[in-house]
């Protein structure tokens, strides 16, 4: 499938084996991609080797979601929002 461009490229865990990004495909438009090295179609293993080679910037550092934060701070927020609500 042809593309031509891929951008805002970030990690998808903190272990930093995955990354997802925005492709513009020729068909398709831009849609959210998760590139393989292993994956099935050609152009998923391109995108992804390209990544990695640094061709499309540098890959964003992953962003904790707030299921991941520890429970202290996930505790002290419910708590302190609470506070402010009353």
């Amino acid at each position: 499938m042809e593309y031509t461009t891929v951008t805002n490229l970030r990690w998808s865990n903190k272990e930093k084996t995955a990354f997802s990004c925005d492709v513009n495909f020729s068909q398709l438009g831009i849609m959210p991609f998760a590139p393989s090295p292993n994956d099935p179609e050609a152009h998923g293993r391109e995108i992804y080797a390209r990544s990695m080679a640094g061709e499309f910037g540098t890959i964003a550092d992953y962003v904790l979601q707030p299921d991941e934060y520890p429970v202290e701070v996930t505790q002290n927020t419910v708590q302190t929002q609470g506070a402010q609500t009353l």
